[in-house]
């Protein structure tokens, strides 16, 4: 009986480990679109099962159908630069909103086809509050789950890759009027929005401090209980990660999937317990953002850019800017929040 029991409990540990093996095993990075020059700011939308992201620095929304491959454009005319591309709530199909230099503007774009100088109508802007349109831009952007848009500002670069500290700030949109609302300031690049399945925490990022901090989030109102009551999730120089924290998702398990801009990779991060669950490296240096999507969520498209690399970096690395496809993590996200006009 001894010998027998034995036998069944060493054969349960060796189909735990070949379960722990194939797991692993299972994690595959796949790039699955061209190089931009800086790809940003994905979101999956559930109702086309596609793909969109924009390209900063080439004033592009991008749409992927991972079904063909098939990656389609709108390109913006002038000099201000796209930050990030939302649908809108509600019967009315293809609308999306944009963030275009301090403006968020409204289109309609079934992502058929290319399209140059598309015709918009602006919806909101910073420009009247505390924003200045030569020396700022709207950066990262997410819906919370009520529809409200949070919109973050930074300074623009200068010519020697420099970016002005304490230029940015964190605002709502939101409501009828529409108005924007300055929720926290000041901060430097203002990027990664998250929240916890509640929706009454809000995970934030100024990548210039290096870390990934928690706010109290009143979902019934959109406003932060104590903006100077940041507690600190990580801190990418106390924990010795090279690079600075980017963009970032929310997993189901409510743990935060982090870019890491310079740093090559996406950090798993458990913010209830302030611990490091894993890293996956990415082939290319510049992770900006990241979103669960696919029709079970539960594949980690990351997007990358090739800004400021040197000829010989690029030549090394030669996908930077692509979008890749993370699968097998084990993990699933949310259905991501469209933007309410109402």
């Amino acid at each position: 009986m001894c010998k027998y029991s034995l036998l069944i409990f060493l054969k349960l540990l060796i189909l735990v480990a070949s379960i722990c093996r194939r797991v692993d095993g299972q994690v595959s990075i796949k790039k699955v679109t061209p190089a931009v020059e800086l790809a940003e700011g994905p979101h999956w939308d559930h109702k086309s099962q596609s793909l969109y992201y924009v390209n900063i620095l080439g004033k592009q929304i991008l749409r992927l159908d991972p079904l063909t491959g098939r990656v389609n454009r709108v390109t913006f005319p002038g000099d201000q630069l796209i930050s990030f591309v939302i649908p809108v709530q509600g019967g009315r199909r293809n609308r999306l909103i944009v963030g275009r230099g301090l403006d968020v503007v409204l289109l309609e774009w079934d992502g058929g086809e290319d399209v140059s100088e598309p015709s918009y109508e602006v919806v909101a802007s910073l420009i009247d509050r505390d924003a200045d349109p030569a020396r700022q831009r709207i950066n990262d952007a997410k819906c919370d789950p009520r529809g409200r848009l949070l919109l973050g500002t930074m300074a623009l670069k200068s010519t020697e890759g420099s970016v002005e500290p304490n230029r940015g700030a964190l605002y709502k949109i939101g409501g009828r009027s529409l108005r924007a609302e300055r929720l926290m300031s000041p901060v430097t690049i203002s990027n990664g929005l998250a929240w916890n399945a509640r929706g009454n925490v809000l995970y934030y990022i100024d990548s210039a401090s290096y870390q990934v901090w928690a706010l109290d989030y009143r979902l019934a109102t959109g406003r932060l209980q104590a903006a100077d009551k940041k507690r600190v999730i990580i801190d990418l120089k106390v924990a010795g990660i090279d690079g600075m924290p980017d963009g970032m998702t929310i997993d189901d398990e409510g743990n935060l999937w982090i870019a890491v801009f310079g740093g090559g990779c996406v950090l798993n991060v458990d913010p209830r317990a302030k611990k490091l669950i894993r890293r996956i490296d990415l082939p290319v240096p510049q992770v900006t953002s990241v979103a669960f999507g696919g029709p079970h969520l539960d594949v980690l498209y990351v997007t990358t850019a090739r800004e400021d690399l040197t000829e010989a970096q690029l030549l090394e690395k030669p996908d930077s800017g692509s979008v890749y496809a993370i699968t097998g993590l084990g993990v699933r996200g949310r259905v991501a929040s469209d933007f309410s006009l109402n």
